[in-house]
């Protein structure tokens, strides 16, 4: 892995009757050891809501970290970006995965899958959907998808 790693997942929903498909993707942007710059990409299919799947992104990414890093989160997504300013990970971690109204969180599963990944790094977040890996991100997406209805 690399001390500093960008990170931009994008997904895209798409309504099938009795369930919500999203497919997503990921760049991992890195400094290698020799000091060059390298990407990863990784895409998925889950069921949810954009948030849902914002999660099991970055659980995926953070699956490919192979040593502590420090990971800067370009996302198109308010709640990911709020969830790493406000560290409410850590808070809710701390208080068996409850809100700050006592009431257990949304996509619990997907966060303490996402804590036990992101415990050996520093993890920041930005709004940012304006990042230029989110149209190749999506762009990718569609492609998959063109290529599985043919």
């Amino acid at each position: 892995c690399c001390s500093f790693t960008d990170f931009t997942p994008h997904g895209r929903c798409y309504n099938i009757p009795a369930r919500q498909i999203a497919q997503y993707g990921w760049v991992l942007e890195y400094v290698d050891s020799r000091g060059n710059l390298r990407t990863k990409e990784g895409f998925g299919e889950a069921e949810g809501t954009k948030n849902a799947i914002n999660i099991k992104a970055l659980g995926d990414m953070l699956s490919h970290l192979r040593r502590p890093c420090r990971v800067h989160i370009h996302t198109d997504c308010r709640y990911l970006e709020s969830v790493f300013k406000n560290n409410w990970l850590t808070s809710w971690a701390e208080k068996g995965w409850k809100n700050s109204t006592g009431q257990e969180i949304k996509n619990k599963d997907a966060w303490e899958a996402v804590w036990e990944l992101a415990m050996d790094h520093e993890l920041t977040a930005a709004y940012d959907p304006a990042h230029p890996y989110q149209g190749w991100i999506l762009r990718e997406i569609e492609g998959r998808a063109k290529t599985c209805q043919t």
